[in-house]
Parts: C-alpha cells; sequence; structure tokens
C-alpha cells in the first residue's frame, strides 16, 4: 500500500470535480452538508458522513447551498492491498452515514501524524490504521443490515448483480408497498434502489477484473449488460 496524500480542513469550501485516477480515497465529513456526485448519481449529504471517490465515475463535490463550509478528511491510496481491500468490499461502494464522527476523526488524525513520520514503521501503522476504519465501515454496515430484517432480506436478493432487480417483487417480499420500499431503502442507504442495484454491478464487474482473467466482453455478458461499451 502507498500512502500518497491526506489532510484535515476545518470550514472547507474546496470544490472537486474530476475522475479519480490509479488511486483509492476515502472521505469523511464530520459536519456541514455537501452535494456529492457519481455521474449521474447524485446526493445530499448532511451532518457526518463517508464517501469513497474511487476510479471509475466522475465525482463531484462541493458545499450544498445555504451551508458555508463543512469539516473534511481524507486519504488517498494505491497499490495492489488497495485493490484487494475494494474487491473484499472493504471501501464503501456509496455514501455511508456515521454514527460516531469523533472516534472516525480521531483515527483520521492519528493516521495522518504515523505516515508523516515517512518510516517503514510508521508505513506499517498507517496500513493497519485505514484497515482498521474501512473495518469499522464495513462492520457498521452489517449491523445496520441485521437490525433491519427487511433490509436484510433486500441486500440477500440483490446479492447477485447479474439477477438485476424487480422493485415490486422485492416490496412483495418485505410485506410492504413499493413506494414505502423506495422511501425506506434510500433512508437507510442514502441511495436508491436502482443506485445501490447499479452500483452492486460495477463493483462486481471491478472485482471480476482484478481478480481474475476473462475478458470484458464476457464479463459484461455474465453480468447482464447488452452493450459491451
Amino acid at each position: 500500500l502507498v500512502f500518497l496524500h491526506g489532510s484535515g480542513t476545518p470550514r472547507c469550501t474546496a470544490e472537486v470535480a474530476k475522475h479519480f485516477v490509479g488511486y483509492h480515497t476515502v472521505q469523511l465529513m464530520t459536519e456541514g452538508a455537501i452535494d456529492l456526485a457519481y455521474d449521474e448519481r447524485a446526493y445530499r449529504l448532511e451532518g457526518a458522513w463517508c464517501w469513497p471517490a474511487l476510479p471509475g465515475p466522475f465525482i463531484r463535490f462541493q458545499r450544498a447551498p445555504g451551508c458555508p463550509w463543512w469539516n473534511h478528511r481524507y486519504v488517498a491510496v494505491t497499490g495492489s492491498l488497495a485493490a484487494r481491500w475494494m474487491a473484499e468490499g472493504l471501501f464503501p461502494s456509496v455514501p455511508q452515514r456515521v454514527l460516531q464522527p469523533e472516534r472516525l476523526a480521531r483515527h483520521f488524525d492519528e493516521l495522518y501524524e504515523v505516515i508523516a513520520r515517512g518510516d517503514r514503521w510508521g508505513r506499517r501503522r498507517g496500513i493497519n490504521l485505514l484497515e482498521r476504519v474501512l473495518l469499522e465501515l464495513a462492520d457498521a454496515r452489517t449491523e445496520r443490515a441485521s437490525g433491519e430484517p427487511w433490509l436484510t432480506r433486500v441486500l440477500e436478493a440483490l446479492a447477485d448483480p447479474a439477477e438485476g432487480y424487480d422493485a415490486a417483487r422485492l416490496a412483495k417480499l418485505c410485506d410492504i408497498s413499493e413506494v414505502t420500499l423506495r422511501r425506506r431503502f434510500r433512508a437507510a442507504t442514502g441511495q436508491s434502489l436502482h443506485a445501490y442495484a447499479v452500483g452492486a454491478r460495477i463493483a462486481e464487474a471491478r472485482r471480476l477484473l482484478a481478480e481474475g482473467d476473462e475478458s470484458i466482453k464476457a464479463i459484461a455478458e455474465r453480468l447482464g449488460y447488452h452493450d459491451v461499451f
């Protein structure tokens, strides 16, 4: 793992609009509000959130209208370990609400200190701290799903990206209306049902490209894309 850069910026007013090429980042907001978009998928995040900025989509984020600033921390890494974490599902694939922002902020601040040392053990401790952050986020995602049985059923039904999704069928599975399902899903995950299904398919495509030797055409067909391009 190679640490490229990272910092904390209180009262941040930065605007980011670019492709993240060849590296992975974890972004943290502990206070404020931003507008975030991955290509055409848009989010309004208020309060404490983590979100990824990863190779692939065109990513934009900036302070939301009416919000003068936001508290920002991030770290950017590259290397085979980052790719493996991505394939294992440790990196969040969408924005994730943070329930203990002070705790996570301390992890980031300690991470900056140890990687600034520039020595072998500082780097090793940095790897350990970043993996701890990712594991805590992944664990929180699992706990949230286990605490809401309807959400567990929906996520299990969407586990195979090649199957696509049928909102009416999923609503029936949860014994709720389709409108209620869409509203609850967005409240629980921060994104629409459709965006989640698309993101899961893209994440699986990334995993197959990273771990195997299948052609892009074969992977596209496996995941149900009708047009390889």
